[in-house]
């Protein structure tokens, strides 16, 4: 198997309530290149200047990324998603609540969360998935559904020569089974091998470059030159 960490995706995410239309806006967000995985937790978290407010719109804004060194001072840890929305929600009422317009994003019930608590529940909701491209798919499902029919749809009870039509039965609904999940199957594994393409696809280099340690110049050349050398990087 190949292991293939998807990158994060972002999108706008606006909704409204009444008259009232709201926008969260991710102004910064700090990501791992390449296939890497990162060290910190990265998390939704309020930025500056947090909200602005206008003619019947609201903009909510944030950034994603490690939550040391935030604009705006995070709570205290253990963090997680439900605790930070939470507080954002906590610091978004007391930072409007000189609008009594914004008030119903806050109005919350015995049975429902407030309106903005539960949006701030879907945008900060895991942005990315980590996924294995599977070598040979059609052969492992294969062979799982080999297994599911023997354990699952035929019963040794089925055998019972003096109930025939059981055997027909068990023997029909296996066939119907296989069918069905062969093409699914087939589909897969057709899909998953595509992936597998792209992914042991030969890649081109577009530009290469040396890299010389300035000991290594004072060495071995001569001292005009290497004078020139250092006169260029003190001008870079």
């Amino acid at each position: 198997q190949y292991y293939v960490k998807s990158s994060e995706f972002f999108s706008k995410y606006s909704f409204t309530l009444g008259a009232l239309t709201v926008h969260f806006r991710l102004l910064a967000a700090q990501l791992e290149p390449g296939n890497l995985k990162s060290p910190e937790k990265k998390y939704t978290w309020l930025a500056p200047p947090i909200y602005q407010f206008e003619n019947g719109e609201v903009s909510i804004f944030f950034s994603y990324g490690p939550l040391a060194g935030a604009a705006i001072a995070p709570p205290d840890p253990p963090h997680n998603r439900q605790t930070l929305n939470r507080a954002m929600w906590t610091l978004l009422r007391e930072k409007m609540a000189a609008q009594p317009a914004l008030a119903p994003l806050f109005q919350e019930s015995q049975k429902s969360p407030s309106p903005l608590e539960a949006h701030l529940a879907k945008f900060t909701r895991r942005r990315n998935r980590d996924f294995f491209i599977h070598k040979d798919l059609q052969g492992f499902l294969s062979e799982e559904l080999k297994f599911y029919l023997k354990n699952e749809l035929l019963d040794s009870a089925d055998l019972d020569p003096h109930h025939p039509e059981h055997l027909a039965a068990a023997l029909s609904a296996a066939q119907v089974v296989r069918e069905t999940a062969g093409q699914i199957i087939a589909l897969l594994a057709q899909l998953e091998n595509f992936q597998q393409k792209l992914w042991e696809k030969k890649s081109f280099v577009l530009k290469t470059g040396y890299v010389i340690s300035l000991a290594t110049l004072r060495d071995n050349c001569e001292k005009d030159f290497f004078a020139e050398v250092l006169h260029t990087c003190a001008g870079n």
